[in-house]
């Protein structure tokens, strides 16, 4: 059997303890609260919890504000706001969010797509502010035609039974001028001198 070294196994010894060291302080500061944080954000809003995700959002950006997180955080509220399925988007915090990121990090890879996000958005706005009367014209205007879409539908009910009227007298009346011709024809045998 080989005899180990005491001096061999002090320095084989302290370089296991500085790789275990080395390794759990390495996790320990690449897992933080809030990675946590943005991880059960990003939790939320898979589970279309839009709400919940936005609140956890906006205290990673106010908590750690020159983090990577908040830099996430900061994009997906953003996000969010303008995000299809979500029914309490709000289109003015989008914008609010998106204008923030591009003045904190300007040279974020996601600076490109966030400068479009903002264009588009200060369009709807204008378009919104521009033709707002004439989006709320044209909602009365649907509505009054779904009304009058209602009221046609009345009528042509009525049209088909006053069709489906007309047709049935239109054969009594036929059947009539047959019986009156039978008549006529029959008076002028009577009347005919033998």
């Amino acid at each position: 059997m080989q005899t180990i070294n005491k001096k061999h196994f002090s320095w084989c010894a302290a370089l296991m303890l500085l790789g275990v060291l080395g390794c759990s302080s390495r996790l320990a500061t690449s897992y933080t609260f809030d990675k946590q944080l943005l991880a059960e954000a990003d939790g939320k809003f898979k589970e279309k919890s839009y709400s919940d995700a936005l609140k956890k959002y906006s205290e990673i950006v106010k908590s750690f504000p020159h983090s990577q997180s908040a830099r996430l955080a900061l994009y997906r509220i953003g996000f969010l706001n303008v995000y299809f399925d979500n029914t309490q988007a709000d289109w003015t915090a989008a914008l609010k969010a998106f204008k923030q990121f591009q003045t904190n990090y300007p040279d974020d890879p996601k600076i490109n797509e966030v400068n479009t996000w903002i264009r588009i958005l200060i369009a709807m706005d204008s378009f919104a502010s521009q033709y707002g009367e004439t989006t709320s014209q044209i909602q009365r205007l649907k509505t009054t035609t779904i009304e009058k879409s209602e009221n046609v539908d009345v009528l042509r009910e009525s049209y088909r039974r006053c069709s489906s009227e007309k047709d049935s007298l239109s054969s009594e009346r036929n059947a009539l001028s047959q019986k009156i011709k039978e008549l006529e024809a029959t008076i002028l045998k009577i009347e005919k001198p033998q």
